[in-house]
């Protein structure tokens, strides 16, 4: 959760970075479609962008929203398969009394919308409180490998941990750990950079002292929350050897959007900081464990929408509802042919959440597969366009060069 782009590295989560036990697909081209918490999350469990879902803020989902149409109701309505969800669902979790909202259709449920590191409570499928002490990233560890312990293939397990989000508090075991980002060497190239020709809303005061020191902090403890990440990965791995099914399971480990801290003098006091159309937002960090490959990375374009129809292909869950995203298992197999040239991607939630003008986004991929240009649309009538290959940071807004 709040996962920025660059903070997965072997200093944040080296086992993972690792490749262990082999077969990991890299991708290094992955779009999010909606940059922010609760929309994002929803667009992993129902495959549709947030104008088709209409869950387009962190504010609790409008009317009409369906909490049983979901990747979990219809891998657990597949004959013999189990579907499981553990972690952060949509945020504000129980919006009102328990019994008013359940997100039917998981067969086993530890869920919270808050993000709580120390003590958290947990509502399992019964709608039963459940208040474990501990911290919450070891608790999520302990029940995905407790649900493996006796699971019977074909299952699905989600585990969404709060980490890193604010207030990005790692484990004690980790606190004074150097796992990156507590100093200058470690900016972005973004940094307290202004954007060449941006729009109003992003013409922004230069960071003070303050704001420098207080980011540093918040990227360094953000990572240090990483490695209790990590060690869950771990566990969970070690579980699946030891169960014998980790020659039989796919593993998709990948972050629900990226955060500002301190890119483009977005201020420590925004709330804004990470509904926006740049890659350090955008940028999807995908990794697949697909038995039967060798570690590779994959330049293809794909969007987080392709989550949910390539897991339901994999289980052989029928969808209920119009899918966004398409199935990925031709690049996992590397058997694609020829692929899309585009994702989009969308923020429609400023009635709720004021700050950032709702925006659509589109990028599409120069002919070896990268992504070659980024192109936004305000409500505002501004325009921005990124020549991703020449300004990989998205630092020279080049919409009024290319106007013709």
């Amino acid at each position: 959760d709040d996962c920025e782009y660059t903070a997965i590295d072997d200093r944040s989560m080296p086992y993972l970075t690792s490749d262990p036990q082999g077969a990991w697909v890299r991708f290094t081209n992955g779009q999010l479609s909606t940059p922010l918490c609760s929309p994002s999350r929803s667009v992993q469990m129902r495959g549709q962008r947030a104008d088709h879902s209409l869950h387009i803020s962190n504010l609790q989902p409008p009317a009409g929203y369906s909490y049983t149409a979901h990747i979990g109701k219809w891998v657990s309505d597949v004959a013999g398969a189990t579907a499981a969800y553990a972690g952060k669902h949509l945020n504000g979790f129980p919006w009102s009394a328990i019994g008013t909202y359940h997100p039917l259709g998981w067969d086993r449920l530890y869920i919270n919308g808050l993000n709580t590191y120390t003590d958290p409570d947990y509502y399992d499928q019964t709608d039963a409180l459940l208040t474990p002490t501990g911290y919450s990233t070891d608790l999520l560890s302990a029940e995905a490998v407790s649900f493996l312990s006796t699971v019977v293939e074909p299952f699905l397990l989600v585990v969404h941990p709060d980490a890193p989000h604010a207030p990005m508090t790692p484990a004690a075991r980790h606190s004074a750990v150097d796992a990156g980002g507590a100093t200058s060497a470690d900016d972005p190239p973004e940094w307290d950079a202004q954007i060449v020709d941006a729009p109003d809303h992003m013409v922004l005061a230069a960071l003070s002292t303050a704001d420098k020191d207080e980011f540093r902090a918040r990227r360094a403890d953000a990572r240090r929350c990483l490695l209790a990440v990590d060690e869950m990965i771990e566990a969970v791995i070690d579980e699946l050897v030891a169960q014998g099914m980790l020659a039989t399971t796919a593993i998709f480990f990948y972050n629900d959007n990226g955060n500002s801290l301190g890119r483009c003098r977005i201020g420590t006091s925004s709330s804004s900081n990470k509904q926006r159309p740049y890659n350090w937002c955008q940028n999807m960090n995908l990794r697949v464990r697909w038995p039967g490959q060798s570690n590779r990375t994959e330049e293809r374009l794909v969007s987080h929408t392709d989550i949910v129809p390539t897991l339901a292909a994999i289980l052989g869950a029928t969808p209920t509802l119009a899918q966004d995203g398409i199935d990925i298992r031709p690049l996992l197999d590397d058997t694609a042919t020829t692929w899309r040239s585009s994702v989009e991607s969308c923020w429609l939630g400023e009635v709720d959440q004021p700050g950032v003008p709702d925006w659509w986004s589109v990028v599409w991929r120069a002919r070896n597969g990268a992504i070659q240009w980024r192109y936004t649309e305000y409500d505002t009538a501004e325009v921005e366009l990124f020549d991703d290959v020449a300004d990989p940071d998205n630092l020279v807004n080049v919409a009024a060069a290319n106007s013709a």
